[in-house]
């Protein structure tokens, strides 16, 4: 049968949870009656405390540190039941830090020490399972090749994710090599679904916490609109509000509709800042997911690799290896991408695919176009960069475009309604209205980004 003796004892588990899922009695039955442990009490992590040891408390623990430890215990909870139910040694939950740049272990269990914080740039099967797919490593040749985050012989790692938010990974470790079938890895994603479940809980308590310490009413409970602080991708798309980074006015637009196009602006570690337009390709064959996942991995990948690139070419040609590697073939993304010094003004733009880069000043707007590739359409495409340096009031904007409206003659056209206006509103033009111009054009594009030099 499908369900085996292990898919059965998960299933009881699940049971379990859901039967004490409403209840506010924290010594309802589940696995144990959950144990609070105060910091420094048993184990730090607490998911690997001695049950039979009685906590100890100096005081009695504040009602929001209890809050906090409890979920903490219920996420542990989780890592347990599918542990113990599908037979493995060990499980870890790692979440995005606040920049998007490295995974951090939240919460763990099972034999092994908890791994360290690895940056996402390695993070092989961590990047492919959060662009939309389940890793399954069944020998101890593919845990080699993938790489794990602890010592195994086997291992799976799936998302962790709401339909708004990616929050991070599941990792379930094995001591041995084993198979896992279609219904181990559908059971193991609800275990994921859980545990995002749970953030999002807590990010809920933490918003209205946070609205009645202001003397306010506490928000509307909607899970998509809070996110925890810990697990908060950077790469979410930014407020359409314009942001001053040193002397730099930067602001973003996605036309409605295109809930896979995508722009960012990321102040990195060297002081740079990152701005990115983007938007998958609408190829036949690829399904949306298929186009939705590969957008995904480049916004992400983009980010993490940022840091290290020297110039924009560079980092394009190194996402676009890795869009490449981490979709099924024939995905597509187009991609603008900026690596400028905000306190110089003086950078890099490199463009692939459908994208392109206007430079609108009184005098008149200039535009630039590439033949290069989609990223993730050749893995051995080497993208250009092309130098800049910022002008006083000059607006750069960037542009993924619809592949039918990426030609000369059409941007030419978006490019007309800077051309009626004076220049005393050229020079009084902020960024988000210079994004806000192209929007309003017939056939805009589907993500654009606007840097102006203040």
């Amino acid at each position: 049968m499908e369900k085996d003796a292990a898919s059965k004892r998960w299933v009881l588990w699940a049971a379990r949870i859901n039967q004490a899922e409403d209840s506010v009695d924290t010594h309802a039955a589940r696995f144990d009656p959950p144990t609070l442990l105060m910091p420094g009490a048993a184990a730090e992590r607490g998911t690997k405390a001695n049950a039979a040891a009685p906590p100890v408390f100096a005081s009695p623990p504040a009602a929001d540190t209890a809050s906090r430890l409890l979920h903490h215990q219920r996420m542990a909870a989780v890592l347990r039941g599918a542990v113990e139910g599908f037979d493995l040694t060990g499980a870890e939950l790692c979440l995005l830090d606040d920049t998007t740049a490295e995974l951090r272990v939240a919460v763990d269990f099972g034999d092994g020490p908890a791994a360290a914080p690895r940056p996402l740039e390695s993070a092989e099967a961590d990047l492919a399972a959060m662009a939309g797919g389940a890793v399954v490593l069944e020998d101890e040749g593919m845990v080699a090749e993938w790489g794990t985050p602890r010592r195994c012989r086997a291992a799976v790692c799936v998302p962790v994710a709401s339909d708004a938010t990616i929050h991070g990974t599941l990792w379930l470790y094995s001591a041995g090599p084993r198979a896992f079938s279609d219904g181990h890895v559908q059971l193991i994603e609800i275990v994921a679904g859980r545990l995002a479940v749970e953030i999002e809980r807590r990010a809920l308590l933490d918003a209205a916490d946070a609205a009645v310490g202001r003397g306010v009413d506490a928000a509307p409970r909607n899970p998509t609109s809070a996110r925890p602080a810990e697990a908060t991708p950077a790469a979410s798309v930014p407020a359409a509000a314009p942001a001053a980074v040193d002397e730099l006015e930067v602001a973003g637009h996605v036309i409605e509709g295109n809930p896979d196009a995508f722009y960012g602006r990321y102040r990195l570690a060297d002081g740079r800042l990152l701005v990115l337009a983007g938007a998958p390709i609408d190829a036949p064959a690829i399904t949306g997911a298929d186009a939705a996942n590969a957008a995904r991995v480049a916004r992400y990948t983009a980010r993490s690799l940022a840091e290290s690139a020297y110039d924009a070419g560079e980092l394009l040609t190194r996402v676009s290896r890795r869009v490449w590697r981490s979709t099924v073939g024939g995905e597509g993304v187009s991609l603008a991408a900026l690596l400028i010094d905000p306190e110089e003004c003086t950078g890099t733009v490199a463009l692939a695919g459908s994208a392109a880069v206007l430079s609108v000043r009184a005098s008149g707007v200039r535009k630039r176009l590439t033949d290069a590739p989609p990223l993730g359409w050749d893995d051995a495409e080497l993208y250009q960069s092309t130098p800049l340096e910022l002008s006083p009031r000059e607006r750069l904007i960037l542009a993924a475009a619809d592949p039918r409206h990426a030609n000369a003659e059409a941007i030419d056209r978006l490019a007309a309604g800077f051309r009626g206006l004076s220049a005393e509103s050229h020079r009084a033009m902020p960024a988000e209205r210079a994004v806000a111009i192209l929007a309003e054009q017939r056939n805009p594009p589907q993500a654009m980004a606007a840097i102006r030099w203040r």
